[in-house]
């Protein structure tokens, strides 16, 4: 009798996490469908002029991800050089 409750139970919880998923998911599609409206919307109003500022901006935005990475890189050399210099310090060496 236990297990046929225990069984009942799990069943009316997993059907009420499945509405919830099966909400979630309706949601989820209308606000996709939303988003592609305003897209095609965007799509027809864009001028040649807004396209080749948009070309320009991102140009400028693969710009500064390049001298991040580069940044990034100079910084990690220059830690594990720190790391280096540390562990020839006779003490350490000592330890």
């Amino acid at each position: 009798m236990l297990q046929l409750r225990t069984a009942y139970f799990l069943v009316e919880a997993s059907q009420k996490k499945w509405k919830e998923v099966a909400t979630a998911t309706s949601l989820l599609n209308f606000e996709r469908n939303s988003l592609a409206t305003e897209l095609e919307a965007v799509k027809k109003n864009l001028s040649t002029a807004n396209v080749e500022a948009l070309i320009t901006l991102m140009k400028h935005v693969e710009e500064v991800v390049e001298a991040t990475a580069n940044a990034q890189a100079k910084l990690k050399a220059r830690v594990e050089k720190a790391g280096e210099d540390f562990m020839d310090i006779d003490y350490v060496k000592y330890l």
